[in-house]
């Protein structure tokens, strides 16, 4: 089974410099797509690190306790021969992120006839402390729906949207929804049910992805959006659209810190601070501690993965690292100025040079003479800026002690 997220990067990577015509073969022996540019690779890249994240981490949870949850609720509902404005109200309030356990099983009792299962759900619901998706007011939206039009959602959701296969049927059922103009009842509202009852197939649209979509260079258009969200999950390697979901609201909340599309194939992500400061009494290991740090920063990893590494290996990798300047090190002692640390004017003595001696006159004996200049000179700070400049694929670590 081809890993999508890795094959795509190592063959442009490997062969993109090679004959035209034999990269395209090569990509179809592999089964992958011919199609991955510079800002494909820099997008996986990404995803690759928000996975790292405690957001990411926080939503992995979410899909796996309670979106199953939230399947059943509705399956459970609409096995009512008839359902009323409430019902779908009970899945605005169930399945928002902010709601309250309390309300949550208000409308449970509400929404659900079978005791049984009420208990059940009841229980597990209890222990989990991850939410839905959907972002609604605390009232009804529902109020001006027709009930003919909520046996037609009802069909959409048991038997279409249960049933949907491909993007193709995901793009024909939001039309189908769209199509009875129920009001209120935007995409933010509906996309999550459908995403509840079939998590591979149908993407969650809300307002709170608009950046993403800029930056993945999508249209604010639901057809749209499928197309590119499906393209997505076979570029990023996933299956349930709840991890591109996390993706989206990720740009969202780090907007300011991910660089311009069309900027970011001469920069570095990573998912370090660009700036760090260790405190604390003497004695405590902050200067110790920053021999992991820095290798964490270099690798682009997590600081944890060098826990179980030997003390001496890591000295060793560090000291090498400084001395061929990736890695720098300055002490802001007492007498460190301006001038040392980012550029200063330097005196330079000039080369010796000859002058004819004026007296005596009949001394042949030639004087030699010296001149004094300046120049300016760059700084431990300026140096390392520089080479970081020259080669923005490779991340610098300067470490500043007693930076107080």
């Amino acid at each position: 089974e081809v890993d999508e997220t890795i094959l795509y990067p190592l063959i442009a990577d490997t062969f993109e410099k090679m004959n035209d015509d034999f990269y395209p073969e090569l990509a179809k022996l592999f089964g992958v797509r011919t199609d991955v540019n510079i800002n494909t690779k820099e997008l996986i890249r990404l995803f690759e690190l928000h996975k790292k994240t405690d957001f990411y981490k926080s939503r992995e949870k979410q899909i796996t306790e309670f979106v199953p949850i939230a399947r059943e609720i509705i399956l459970e509902t609409l096995k009512k021969p008839f359902l009323k404005k409430i019902d779908f109200d009970g899945f605005l309030q169930m399945f928002k992120a902010n709601r309250t356990l309390p309300t949550f099983l208000n409308y449970l009792k509400i929404n659900v006839e079978n005791n049984t299962f009420y208990t059940e759900i009841e229980q597990k619901i209890g222990d989990f402390s991850s939410k839905g998706f959907t972002s609604s007011p605390m009232g009804s939206i529902m109020t001006e729906i027709s009930p003919e039009n909520i046996q037609n959602l009802k069909f959409i959701l048991q038997n279409d949207a249960l049933n949907a296969k491909n993007k193709l049927d995901a793009i024909s059922i939001y039309k189908k929804i769209k199509g009875l103009r129920i009001s209120h009842v935007t995409e933010p509202i509906f996309s999550p049910w459908l995403y509840y009852l079939n998590p591979t197939v149908f993407p969650v649209i809300n307002n709170s992805i608009t950046d993403f979509l800029k930056f993945i260079e999508c249209k604010d258009e639901y057809t749209d959006i499928i197309e590119k969200f499906h393209e997505l999950k076979s570029i990023l390697g996933v299956e349930d659209f709840g991890y591109i979901d996390s993706f989206a609201h990720y740009f969202r909340l780090n907007s300011e810190k991910i660089p311009d599309v069309t900027e970011m194939s001469d920069s570095i992500i990573t998912p370090h601070p660009l700036n760090q400061i260790l405190y604390g009494p003497p004695g405590t290991g902050k200067t110790y501690h920053t021999i992991n740090k820095a290798l964490a920063i270099v690798d682009n990893e997590e600081e944890r993965v060098y826990k179980d590494t030997d003390r001496t290996e890591l000295k060793t990798r560090f000291d090498a690292l400084s001395e061929s300047g990736q890695i720098g090190f300055v002490t802001f002692h007492q007498s460190m100025s301006y001038e040392d640390f980012v550029e200063g004017i330097k005196p330079e003595i000039n080369k010796e040079s000859k002058t004819e001696q004026t007296e005596p006159e009949n001394n042949d004996e030639k004087n030699l003479t010296k001149s004094v200049g300046f120049d300016i000179r760059p700084g431990i700070f300026k140096k390392m800026a520089k080479r970081a400049k020259e080669n923005p694929q490779t991340p610098y670590v300067l470490i500043i002690d007693e930076i107080n």
